[in-house]
């Protein structure tokens, strides 16, 4: 909790400071003791996902800025959001579904917008995936201005409750704070983007992802997945205990369920041709009512018939046999349809007699399976708290004094039942490199339960950054990135690990059949989204011998990578006191002159409180790093 607050009042002063530092480009600056030329940008997303190479593409509050005083060109400060971007090459209906970039653009004065709300549950329950993406993007204000200073651009706002393909990740809240800066006297870009809790890989929809089902899994394999990941187990048993509690009710059921599986199958038959004999009555039935029409009003003409009336006595006979045979035929189908139905009754009848003989052994094993799917279902393989990740990038006259930092922060990251630490804003390469091997070794280690070539198949990158400082014919540059997570689901071979597990005996889909009940829902939002882009495999099993998931042979499964990112921001300056040095990289095409800004900022009271603040946001740094 100590070093969580301190981590808070860090991000705090930061933010404040970048907050104050938007209102007005610096009042330091009025008389400044040097007067340079900057561009600076920035681009930040707060989350992409990535299918292959652009099956398809999702960008969540993607936002862009662009900032110069070239004065050659004249001064400009751009803010652009897009709440949300969607781009498929393979289902075109998808890109419909973007939502409109916010934009402002200023070469003089000031220029402030903000989104709309919006609601990505409604926006998407018509589209093609209603499940691909969900929850509340609020307002996000943008703002850019442009006086005799400098250039401003900025974005503040928020987003909440956010879930990928029903779960694949899931975002609580997350707080945005982007700023970019071309002043005389430096310029470049601060930004933080903050999200308190983080839920990667939920073990269904990652499942999903793999043309796996629950319902494919070995009892044995759930009940030590729902161990290692720290779940409840029934009646407070352990994993070896309650395996044991559950090899009892499998023997003394055993008979019982092998004869409700015949039966099963036989009633499996059945239906189907209940299904066939259901259409082929209704197609009879519908002939019937047609010839009976017709013959109705051929019936009708002939009675009122006076000459050459003996077509229609033809047509009237031939009406009336084709009538006769189609009754026969109706009646002859719906007596097959009684018989074939009466036989499901009695079958039915059979299973149940049989199930009651062993309730007690069944129903504690049933309970058992609903417990263990239960707590499967939806669980996170991944969870991360308190999730920061910022960039300063300021190049001013002199490299030395020129700053490219990241402030990248994890509360804390959790594998299934595991605890494995957090990383505080002083953590070095190392550490960072260690704990993302960690997590994805863990990782790895519980998927192996399910399968051995699930082990390799995620991997996770935390705290990803880079930063650079440069100084070249007299323009300083400086620019710093950070990707907070990254998580990459690299394809096994899909119809191995379904043979392996269909062969594997006791499958939660297959016990589950034999007491009666039927196999585990198949689907979901992922499985939605491959089999619309057309990604399944065709899968050649043992003889006698399919998964659950299969259908006529196919398994809707990743066949290209998928990659996930969240909070990834970047920024960057260039600056120089010669004008002609930064010419070539100016903006061109832009028109305009300096402008005066509103008297709301620009003060020197305001640039000290930034200081002021900035400072104490800084010593708290220290403090923490001092106290870790």
């Amino acid at each position: 909790m100590h070093s969580r607050t301190l981590r808070s009042a860090v991000v705090f002063g930061a933010a404040s400071a970048l907050a104050i530092a938007t209102i007005a480009p610096s009042g330091a600056a009025e008389d400044p003791a040097v007067s340079g030329v900057g561009m600076a940008s920035g681009a930040s997303s707060l989350l992409t996902f990535a299918l292959g190479d652009g099956s398809l593409a999702l960008r969540l509050l993607g936002e862009d800025a662009t900032t110069s005083n070239e004065p050659n060109t004249g001064p400009l400060a751009v803010e652009r959001v897009s709440p949300l971007t969607i781009d498929s090459t393979l289902v075109a209906a998808l890109g419909a579904l973007t939502q409109p970039t916010v934009e402002t653009r200023t070469t003089g004065g000031e220029d402030v917008k903000s989104t709309s709300p919006v609601d990505l549950s409604a926006l998407l329950a018509s589209g093609p995936v209603p499940g691909l993406v969900s929850g509340t993007i609020g307002a996000v204000t943008v703002r850019s201005a442009v006086d005799a200073v400098g250039a401003v651009s900025s974005a503040t706002g928020s987003v909440t409750d956010l879930a990928i393909l029903g779960g694949l990740l899931r975002a609580g809240t997350a707080s945005v704070g982007l700023g970019s800066t071309a002043l005389v006297t430096d310029s470049g870009a601060e930004r933080l983007l903050q999200l308190d809790n983080l839920e990667v890989l939920d073990l269904t929809a990652l499942l999903g992802s793999l043309g796996i089902s629950l319902g494919d899994l070995p009892i044995d394999t759930a009940i030590n997945l729902l161990d290692q990941l720290g779940l409840p187990l029934p009646g407070g048993l352990s994993a070896d205990a309650l395996l044991t509690v559950v090899d009892g009710l499998l023997a003394d059921t055993a008979g019982v369920r092998g004869q409700v599986e015949g039966l099963q199958d036989q009633i499996g038959g059945l239906t189907s041709q209940v299904t066939s004999l259901t259409s082929q009555a209704s197609a009879a039935n519908t002939l019937v009512a047609s010839l009976t029409s017709q013959l109705s009003a051929q019936q009708g003409l002939l009675g009122a018939c006076v000459i050459l009336c003996g077509p229609l006595q033809t047509l009237v006979t031939s009406l009336t046999s084709q009538l006769s045979a189609a009754t026969v035929s109706a009646g002859s189908i719906t007596s097959t349809l009684t018989t074939v139905q009466a036989q499901i009754a009695t079958l039915v009848g059979q299973v149940q007699t049989l199930l009651d003989t062993v309730a007690g052994a069944l129903d504690d094993l049933l309970g058992t399976l609903d417990a263990v799917t239960g707590g499967l279902d939806g669980a996170s393989l991944i969870v991360v708290d308190d999730v920061v990740a910022g960039v300063t990038a300021r190049a001013d006259e002199s490299l030395s004094s020129s700053i490219a930092a990241v402030s990248g922060s994890i509360g804390s990251v959790q594998v299934g039942g595991t605890s494995l630490g957090g990383l505080d804003l002083g953590a070095t390469a190392g550490q960072v490199t260690a704990l993302s091997d960690q997590v994805t070794s863990v990782l790895g280690g519980l998927l192996t339960t399910i399968d051995p070539a699930l082990g390799n198949v995620v991997d996770i990158d935390l705290l990803d950054k880079t930063t650079a400082l440069d100084e070249a014919d007299g323009i300083t540059s400086a620019s710093a990135a950070i990707t907070a997570l990254r998580a990459t689901i690299t394809p096994p071979d899909v119809c191995g690990v379904l043979s392996r597990l269909a062969a594997a005996p006791d499958t939660l889909g297959g016990l589950l059949t034999s007491v009666g009940v039927g196999s585990l829902p198949v689907g979901g939002p992922v499985a939605d989204l491959l089999g619309t882009v057309g990604s399944t495999v065709s899968c050649n099993l043992v003889t006698g011998v399919s998964a659950s998931s299969l259908v006529d042979g196919l398994a809707t499964a990743l066949t290209q990578p998928l990659q996930v990112e969240a909070l990834s921001v970047s920024g960057q300056g260039t600056y120089t006191t010669s004008q002609a040095s930064t010419t070539g990289n100016a903006v061109p095409g832009i028109p305009g002159t300096p402008g005066t800004l509103p008297s709301t900022g620009g003060s020197l009271p305001f640039a000290l409180l930034a200081l002021f603040v900035g400072a104490i946001g800084m010593g708290t740094r220290w403090l923490l790093v001092r106290a870790s």
